[in-house]
């Protein structure tokens, strides 16, 4: 039976008068070097940490989940 490791990757991001705005991880540059190592993107789930008036909706962070056969060789 196949059998799977898992990594998981959280990004976020601030929101407010003074915050940029921007994800503490670009994907986009990270997801070529992912499939080169052989990791396949299972899901992404957006969640929220910020609350308050004006925040519904707002996704402050992502949870990517990414999975790969595990090398029964190793160890």
């Amino acid at each position: 039976m196949q059998k799977w490791e898992y990594k998981v990757i959280i990004r976020q991001r601030q929101s407010g008068f003074f915050a940029d705005n921007n994800w503490s991880v670009n994907m986009c540059d990270f997801l070529p070097e992912m499939g080169e190592e052989g990791w396949e993107l299972v899901s992404v789930v957006p969640l929220s940490s910020e609350y308050g008036e004006g925040k519904a909706g707002f996704t402050s962070d992502e949870k990517w989940v990414f999975k790969r056969p595990k090398d029964e060789s190793a160890g």
